[in-house]
């Protein structure tokens, strides 16, 4: 659970929204700008779609304050769900580490499970597609110098009757022929 009194940008005012924290000024609540976080970016967030009364600085110091701590950018905190980890939690005995919850029930939500934060998910996908357009630009740069080296192949064996050999590697070759 996120102490969010420290937080210069939301406040909690009794009766507005049932007294959940919100974005100072706004009847916008903290948890609806976090749940939006899952799948958008700050920029997302205060743009026309979703809040458009909403500075996209704000957004991005309210998501600053709600995430984990820079030295830990993985870790994922969680509350207690089911009644075994409120027992554990009541114990004091409960970790709100993902990877250190101790709950056996087979059904509860806090089973470990591998997590990544939505902008870490968004820098790694960025990465992977980096990586495969550089993949298809290298292997289009290999099938084109193999493409040459066969033309000049062609032109070579044809002198000694051996184009039928040729012919087969390009048949093999996608969408190439010499």
């Amino acid at each position: 659970m996120i102490d969010w009194t420290n937080c210069p940008d939301v406040e909690s005012v009794p009766g507005r929204c049932g007294g959940a924290w919100v974005i100072k000024g706004t009847r916008i609540m903290v948890e609806c700008i976090l749940d939006n976080a899952e799948d958008c970016t700050a920029e997302e967030i205060a743009g026309p779609d979703i809040y458009p009364e909403l500075d996209v600085d704000v957004v991005r110091r309210v998501l600053a304050f709600a995430s984990p701590t820079p030295a830990d950018p993985e870790t994922i905190y969680i509350e207690p769900i089911c009644d075994r980890c409120k027992n554990l939690e009541a114990n004091g005995l409960w970790s709100e580490e993902e990877q250190e919850a101790a709950c056996m029930e087979e059904d509860c939500p806090n089973k470990p499970r591998a997590y990544i934060r939505a902008d870490l998910f968004r820098a790694r996908l960025q990465q992977m597609e980096d990586n495969a357009v550089d993949f298809n630009e290298a292997r289009e740069l290999h099938i084109a110098i193999l493409t040459a080296l066969l033309k000049r192949a062609r032109g070579e064996l044809d002198a000694f009757g051996h184009a039928e050999l040729i012919d087969e590697i390009n048949e093999a070759l996608p969408n190439r022929r010499c």
